[in-house]
């Protein structure tokens, strides 16, 4: 609907409420208010943060290094159902860990996959615990959703199995994972991915 309205001397300018329209004056020019940006997607899967100075029982360590930013170990396996990280940044940036379907498409350094959930922020020099509630069993891409990080390096899986699991490496048989044991065997994974 089109409402041309003319003015007088005196007269008040009609109102937004009265129009139905943006008046004039804020319409015109620079002055003009941008569109509502998207509500980006809202995680599939409900999950919370906690700090935390040690590894509960049970819980997939990860190691957040850098430069060049990446996980250690890459590929990590746990039960399907609530997954506990144990996430602890010895980098020199901020990182998180976001869970997705794989493969990961990354345009101009961005990856587009949306996480079915994802981490907050792990500061330098700190710890924290990540749990994601009901996991399905199946195969997972992880990565960190700062911009760039995943483009660098700093990406993995996830496998959640079906049935009662201890969170281990991928392919690291026996005990669950201690980063620094497989390290070796992570950082040769971490270029297959």
């Amino acid at each position: 609907m089109l409402v041309i309205a003319g003015c007088t001397q005196g007269a008040a300018a009609p109102t937004e409420s009265e129009t139905g329209t943006i008046p004039s004056s804020a319409a015109s020019g620079a002055a003009a208010t941008a569109a509502p940006k998207p509500t980006p997607p809202q995680p599939e899967f409900s999950s919370s943060m906690g700090s935390s100075t040690s590894a509960p029982a049970g819980a997939v360590a990860v190691e957040m290094l850098g430069p060049p930013p990446h996980y250690l170990p890459v590929g990590v396996s746990a039960g399907a159902g609530d997954v506990t990280f144990f996430l602890t940044n010895r980098s020199l940036g901020v990182h998180t860990l976001a869970i997705g379907r794989g493969p990961l498409d990354i345009v101009n350094d961005h990856v587009q996959n949306t996480p079915l959930a994802a981490s907050t922020p792990v500061n330098v020099g700190s710890s924290a615990t990540f749990t994601v509630y009901g996991l399905p069993a199946g195969t997972y891409a992880i990565w960190c959703t700062i911009d760039g990080h995943a483009a660098e390096g700093m990406k993995g899986t996830l496998t959640a199995i079906e049935g009662p699991s201890a969170s281990r490496c991928l392919g690291a048989p026996g005990p669950p994972c201690d980063p620094h044991v497989d390290r070796g065997r992570a950082e040769e994974a971490r270029f297959r991915t």
